[in-house]
């Protein structure tokens, strides 16, 4: 005996390759450009820097922050795992990076203008 595909099979397949697309677009939306990188350590905001402007920021905890070309990394740390390190270049909010052991977090945020810096 033949199988046929009936015309509400394709359709079927036609609307699940449309939610597909759809699931795809929206879920891609979630992750949007970040503006500024905001630094806290130990749980007080250590920084907030433009993302555009290329800077280093060496923390008192031994971690040295780096702003290069748009994207934000943790250059250094005297952490034993380095896993802030591994963490690799982020630039999307709400991206972070945390080294645990020094209670550093990293965070891209959004749209702010507020850049002060307090400390170097």
């Amino acid at each position: 005996m033949a199988k046929y595909i009936r015309k509400a099979d394709i359709i079927l397949i036609i609307i699940l390759i449309i939610a597909g697309i759809a699931a795809t677009v929206i879920l891609s939306g979630a992750e949007t450009s970040g503006d500024h990188v905001v630094v806290t350590v130990n749980g007080s905001r250590y920084g907030s820097y433009p993302l555009s402007e290329d800077k280093t920021i060496k923390l008192d905890t031994g971690n040295t922050v780096r702003i290069e070309g748009g994207k934000v990394y943790m250059k250094s740390s005297t952490c034993s795992g380095k896993d802030c390190i591994k963490r690799g270049k982020i630039s999307h909010a709400p991206d972070s990076i945390i080294c645990l052991p020094h209670k550093v977090v990293v965070e891209i945020k959004g749209k702010n203008n507020d850049y002060d810096t307090i400390a170097e």
